[in-house]
């Protein structure tokens, strides 16, 4: 598994046959330091941003939480690091942590890859390409 540290970007593949995505770590947490009850305390989050890679352009999507275990799925391999966002990813993170802590917001545990290209509408929650 990818033990990443914030600035990683990391290339994560698609298994539903989509184009990779390209994800940058922004910040890294302890869900027990958030107040999750029960957990160990090396069960963290990972706070992404994702673009896919390849021709054309494609969207941003500026801030997604993920179980660090989410990672594993992705068959990654770290590209590169860059210190910042492309996009306002602090707001993102404030917006869902504020959710979060109300009980009205939770976080991914597919593989990243699946969850931009369901974000966008192009896969269903199973990963099947809609028509």
């Amino acid at each position: 598994m990818i033990e990443p540290e914030v600035g990683d970007i990391i290339r994560c593949e698609s298994s539903n046959g989509l184009p990779p995505i390209e994800i940058w770590v922004g910040k890294i947490e302890s869900l027990r330091d958030l107040g999750v009850g029960g957990v160990s305390a090396d069960s963290k989050l990972v706070h992404l941003q994702m673009v896919a890679i390849g021709d054309g352009e494609f969207p941003v999507v500026g801030h997604s939480p993920f179980a660090l275990s989410a990672l594993s799925k992705c068959n990654g391999s770290k590209i590169g690091t860059r210190e910042r966002p492309n996009d306002n990813f602090e707001d993102g993170y404030n917006a869902w942590l504020e959710a979060f802590q109300n009980g009205k917001a939770g976080y991914f545990t597919l593989n990243p890859a699946e969850a931009y290209w369901g974000i966008l509408g192009v896969v269903d929650e199973n990963g099947v390409g809609k028509q």
